[in-house]
């Protein structure tokens, strides 16, 4: 996303992480978007495209729910646990879901919610 000079911000629930990352000049915030007021607070209904990469089913639950109750039209990309989760993301909360192929804390795991991303945001190349 930088290299395409995309606007966007992160967050994360590990307070550490978050400051480490905003040490490198990052935009990364630390704070849940299960919470409206989170929601709000950032503006993320202004968000062309968020996506939702957090662990676990019922956190990756917890946020779409949450984005789609205040939001209904945004576009959200996700990373499902297993394809019965993608599924039901899909067709219950109109997401696109991705199921990971890669360990959970693989680097590599980016890439393929990278290139959705970019395709999303209409860069090809």
């Amino acid at each position: 996303l930088d290299e395409k000079l995309v606007n966007y911000i992160c967050f994360d629930l590990d307070v550490q992480r978050a400051t480490d990352a905003r040490d490198k000049g990052k935009p990364v915030f630390f704070g849940d978007l299960g919470r409206p007021e989170v929601l709000e607070y950032f503006r993320v209904g202004s968000a062309k495209l968020v996506v939702v990469a957090v662990d676990g089913v019922k956190a990756t639950n917890r946020v779409v729910v949450a984005l789609r109750k205040l939001y209904p039209d945004l576009e959200i990309i996700a990373r499902a646990a297993n394809k019965g989760h993608r599924r039901r993301l899909s067709t219950m909360l109109g997401v696109v879901a991705l199921v990971p192929t890669l360990p959970e804390r693989s680097r590599l795991l980016s890439l393929p919610f990278a290139g959705a991303v970019l395709r999303n945001l209409n860069y090809s190349k």
